[in-house]
């Protein structure tokens, strides 16, 4: 089974309060001849703030998706997602 790509969010709960969370993305695609398959990069800074211990925490991570796409019935599915996490940064607000 495929991941739908549009809308894709993906949300781990590991436990932790999330009080707020954003996102910014880029992304370049390659197409194949018949525009059913594709390649692309993503860059995503996904950026949440946790309640630990009555403490808001931010995490901000910078991460890179390498992808490989397909596209059945007329919706584009991801068929194979590498993950990189670039950098990884989490410290207390207001502390």
């Amino acid at each position: 089974m495929y991941a739908q790509i549009f809308p894709v969010i993906d949300l781990v709960a590991t436990g932790e309060n999330i009080r707020r969370m954003r996102l910014e993305r880029g992304l370049s695609v390659d197409l194949n001849d018949d525009l059913t398959e594709a390649e692309g990069i993503a860059y995503c800074q996904a950026t949440l703030v946790n309640d630990v211990d009555g403490q808001d925490v931010m995490t901000t991570n910078y991460v890179r998706y390498a992808d490989r796409y397909v596209k059945i019935d007329g919706n584009w599915y991801i068929k194979r997602r590498r993950t990189t996490f670039l950098i990884s940064d989490k410290h207390v607000l207001n502390g």
